[in-house]
């Protein structure tokens, strides 16, 4: 029996690839893992030689800096590595063998291009050496993928996957990975609809009143709107963003967690290259995050509280 060891991100779409591992592989070990700590967390597990316990090392939806990939591309024969990403900001890694990073599928001239996950790449990795397609599996990971990609919204109007994201952050990383690792099933029960239904209310509630604390402040030649919150990042600066064209995007900060979301809906923005990169974090296009840094103090919170 192989034993697995998977470095994974800690929103739905790296809780994804855990669940995704969890049905096609055996034995794994699952480290969550944010931008300010993953290679600190991998290094030490380098240094400590327990990459030499594994058969096989999944780094899933978060990328490595250039000082660790090296290393890793250093002990490479002696252990299986494999990192799988979507974000464009880590496309530099696919000069290595063992890295994939890939924002879009190539279909064929005549199909649409469809935007990848890293829960759907890990999916169409393992399933290659797998005899037990699961339907219900290859459903989960589509929901997935839709709301990772903000094709929920922009292009299905599929509801479905963002309440699969709210049942995660009401039920718990925890629970939400022991309930779709049993049952991949993405049908919710009576008793999950009942809790989703409540968090509709609250979270309708809670950008009603983040709306009234918006501020409006220049960064990196931008007209940004700031708001400070702890939970409900992504459906907060949509809804900011869609309300407010006048901004560029929508900053949030939780001092809590020492994150910073940037959310925008318009095109000629790439929030992942030309915001977060630029605080040290990363993400897509209409979608991204930092951690609170010194430049990130200097640039946003001194504006803020002066």
């Amino acid at each position: 029996m192989k034993k697995v060891k998977l470095f994974t991100h800690t929103d739905l779409d790296g809780v994804g690839c855990a669940i995704v591992c969890n049905h096609l592989l055996n034995n794994v070990e699952v480290e969550y893992c944010d931008y300010h700590n993953i290679d600190q967390k991998v290094l030490e597990f380098i240094n400590n030689n327990r990459f030499k316990e594994y058969d096989l090392i999944l780094v899933t939806d978060i990328s490595v800096n250039k000082d660790l990939a090296e290393k890793i591309n250093e002990i490479q024969s002696t252990s299986k590595w494999v990192l799988i990403d979507h974000h464009a900001t880590a496309k530099w890694l696919n000069i290595y063998k063992w890295a994939n990073v890939n924002d879009y599928y190539i279909k064929s001239p005549c199909e649409e291009n469809l935007k990848t996950s890293a829960t759907s790449m890990v999916y169409d990795h393992l399933i290659k050496f797998q005899n037990n397609a699961c339907e219900e599996l290859s459903e989960f990971v589509e929901k997935v993928r839709r709301y990772d990609t903000w094709e929920w919204s922009t292009k299905y109007n599929d509801t479905h996957a963002k309440k699969l994201n709210d049942l995660l952050y009401i039920i718990g990383r925890e629970n939400f990975i022991k309930r779709f690792s049993t049952n991949p099933s993405i049908y919710f029960s009576d008793h999950e609809l009942h809790i989703l239904e409540i968090e509709k209310f609250k979270i309708k509630e809670y950008i009603s009143t983040k709306e009234k604390q918006l501020r409006t402040l220049q960064v990196l030649d931008y007209c940004a709107g700031v708001v400070f919150a702890d939970t409900y990042q992504s459906e907060l600066g949509n809804e900011l963003a869609q309300k407010n064209p006048n901004l560029d995007f929508i900053i949030i900060i939780d001092p809590g967690s020492l994150k910073v979301s940037y959310r925008g809906v318009k095109e000629k923005i790439d929030l992942g290259k030309d915001i977060a990169a630029k605080f040290g974090g990363g993400g897509h296009p209409r979608a991204a995050g930092s951690q609170i840094n010194q430049r990130v103090i200097d640039s946003v919170l001194k504006l803020i509280l002066n």
